[in-house]
This record gives C-alpha cells, structure tokens and sequence, in this order.
C-alpha cells in the first residue's frame, strides 16, 4: 500500500504501518516549516510584548509598584492593547506582561504597574 508524503506529495511504500513521511528529513523539514510559520504569525504580537516587558523592567528596576500617568507610558511606547494573560489583585482584573500587573486607577489617568512575585 502506497502512501503520499504530506510535506513532497511524493508517493512512497512505509517501511512502517505509522510512517507518515518518506524520510526523516521531510519529516524534519517539515515540522521546522510548521515552527517558522507559527514563530511569523506570532511576531508581530511577541515584539509589543517582548518591548513592553523591557519597558516595564527599566521602570520598575528595584521597585515594586510605581504611578505612571498614562500619556507618559504611551510616549515611551507603551502598548496598552497587548499582554499575556490578566490576573486579580486588590478585587480588580489587572492586565500582565509576564510578573508585571498594570491597571488604571478609577478616575484618574494614573497607572498603577506592580511586580507580582507569584510568576
């Protein structure tokens, strides 16, 4: 029984009944197209968080928490719109980059960006 390999579309008899690809390097080459493919379409993402991170550390170096006026954050190219998960403190839902939480305090234009130690 003939098989075609999903990465050449070429057709190949499988030494094997759960071979899937031709040879070991199609396999690889492959799965190495997958991960570039995947690293692209997160890029774009990755990078504002990646510069966002690096921000949030050169503010904070020993500190713990700091209050930032908004506009001052979007002038050092702070991207409010992109983080990687959000987590609860004081019963608000604050957004984080990694250890770093940052809510707007409530009528105000005040940040408030703290290291939470628990990541």
């Amino acid at each position: 029984m003939k098989k075609i390999d999903p990465y050449t579309k070429e057709e190949f008899i499988p030494k094997r009944r759960n071979q899937i690809f031709a040879n070991s390097k199609n396999k690889t080459d492959y799965h190495n197209a997958q991960a570039n493919e995947l690293r692209e379409r997160r890029a774009v993402i990755d990078k504002k968080i990646h510069s966002n991170h690096k921000l949030l550390q050169e503010l904070l170096k020993i500190k713990d928490r700091i209050e930032i006026d908004e506009k001052i954050l979007e002038g050092k190219g702070f991207f409010f719109n992109v983080f990687n998960h959000t987590a609860k403190y004081d019963n608000r839902l604050a957004s984080a980059i990694y250890e770093f939480l940052y809510f707007k305090e409530k009528d105000s234009n005040k940040i408030i960006i703290i290291r939470d130690d628990r990541f």
